[in-house]
């Protein structure tokens, strides 16, 4: 019996830079039979910086990689901000042992990051 089944998928290129882009996806069926998808075209108008916040479960220090410098803010669960740091570009180690056990919120381009600390 075929089956067809459509699936809602995402990917954030962390190499990705301003101006033109070309991907294309490799589709695997589950007996592996594979096919490769026309090759779609991105222009970047604009440089968008990634970050990214792990270990995503900490006790005592959490990394924040950034693509740029800036600030790096956290707000706990009720919405107040309870930490702000200056970061450089690359991976940032940032102490998290003054804390509350609990969800915390860091905003990054349009994103939201989120970490628990135990």
């Amino acid at each position: 019996m075929n089956k067809i089944s459509f699936a809602n998928q995402s990917f954030q290129d962390s190499y990705c830079s301003e101006g033109q882009a070309y991907y294309k996806l490799k589709m695997v069926d589950m007996d592996g039979s594979f096919a490769y998808s026309r090759i779609e075209s991105v222009f970047l108008k604009e440089y968008t910086s990634l970050a990214v916040v792990y270990p995503n479960q900490a006790q005592a220090y959490i990394t924040f990689s950034s693509s740029i410098d800036g600030t790096f803010v956290v707000y706990n669960a009720a919405g107040h901000q309870v930490l702000e740091t200056a970061i450089k570009h690359g991976d940032n180690k940032i102490e998290i042992h003054n804390l509350a056990k609990g969800m915390y919120y860091v905003p990054s381009s349009g994103q939201s990051l989120k970490f628990v600390k135990e």
